[in-house]
């Protein structure tokens, strides 16, 4: 809010000249003056009733609840926006990208400028792989489940009616996702001895490194390039191994994880078992922890003492049958997984 200075100086320094010094021009707007203070204090006073932010720091103050607890619940009430558990500072937040939404008519900007406000964000990507009925909002700000439940929310209410949108948020910063940060994925397969690799995009990629191909994978390989174009990378030293399209690329020593080490059981396990026979151990470390068939029912988290080439040696025996190919993760490898929504 932009408070003007003190009205009786300010028009005492809009006298004509040759009437500064006259006392009957200087008493006057020092008169009208001060009422044209009262009357701003009066309007700054309500205002601040509805100020979604503090206007002061005192706890004294009799202004020390403006922006602050049954205030911003009065405010939410107004606009229809619950606090739902958030404390102010969040709410805060909530409040104004509320405010945004019902302003909203449903434009890219308008959208853009609801998760502005809700997240303190000064930038949104937004995409359209579908055509101007359906995108993609990217919201890389970390959040809570409850959090990103609030943000689809002002997604649909404030896209328009009949267009396709997707939510994607995460729970973790960058550094621990799979891929957030300068990753692609190969557009077409790619051969040994290929001297380029085409991609789905090298934005944000520098114009010369290196990336590694299949993090994670037995094809995995890092690789260095000498240039791009906006989809090509190409590749000095010829590539060495085969890579399906969709293999994942990621620039080296840039945020973000790939794939957790993994591999499957090459036989049925039973309750109480003391090792795990899988086709593959590459990857794994000599101890610690796997997650078998994750997602399912019978998930469960199991410690192991050793391995050898495609033998699991457990500590904790498993509490549940496993299938032959059940999944195979080691606890702490690879990136977490965005969440999607609708």
């Amino acid at each position: 809010m932009n408070i003007p200075d003190s009205w009786p100086a300010r028009l005492r320094g809009r006298l004509y000249t040759q009437f500064q010094s006259a006392p009957w021009a200087v008493s006057l707007a020092n008169a009208v003056g001060a009422q044209q203070d009262a009357i701003q204090a009066a309007q700054v006073a309500l205002l601040s009733l509805w100020s979604i932010d503090p206007i002061t720091s005192d706890t004294s103050s009799a202004a020390y609840g403006v922006g602050r607890g049954v205030q911003l619940d009065r405010i939410g009430r107004l606009v229809g926006q619950p606090r739902s558990g958030a404390d102010d500072e969040s709410y805060r937040f909530y409040l104004r990208a509320r405010i945004a939404a019902n302003r909203s008519n449903g434009t890219v900007n308008d959208l853009i400028r609801v998760f502005k406000a809700m997240l303190g964000a000064t930038e949104i990507p937004l995409y359209t792989p579908g055509g101007t009925a359906s995108f993609i909002m990217q919201l890389s700000t970390p959040m809570t489940d409850a959090v990103a439940e609030i943000a689809l929310y002002f997604l649909r209410y404030a896209k328009m009616a009949g267009v396709r949108a997707l939510l994607e948020t995460q729970e973790f910063p960058d550094s621990e996702m799979f891929y957030a940060a300068l990753a692609s994925y190969v557009a077409s397969p790619v051969s040994t001895g290929d001297a380029t690799i085409d991609v789905i995009s090298t934005a944000g990629f520098p114009n010369s490194g290196s990336v590694i191909i299949d993090q994670g994978t037995a094809d995995e390989e890092t690789v260095a390039y000498s240039g791009r174009n906006g989809t090509t990378l190409y590749i000095p030293a010829t590539v060495a191994n085969n890579h399906s399209d969709n293999a994942a690329v990621q620039v080296v020593d840039s945020t973000g994880l790939g794939f957790p080490v993994s591999s499957a059981t090459s036989a049925s396990v039973a309750i109480g078992d003391g090792s795990i026979d899988v086709y593959d151990t590459t990857g794994f470390t000599n101890t610690g922890s796997i997650i078998i068939d994750e997602g399912l029912a019978n998930e469960e988290t199991l410690a192991y003492t050793s391995i050898s080439p495609t033998t699991i040696f457990l500590s904790d025996n498993p509490a549940f049958n496993h299938d032959q190919d059940a999944a195979v993760v080691e606890v702490g490898t690879g990136g977490s997984l965005e969440r999607v929504a609708e």
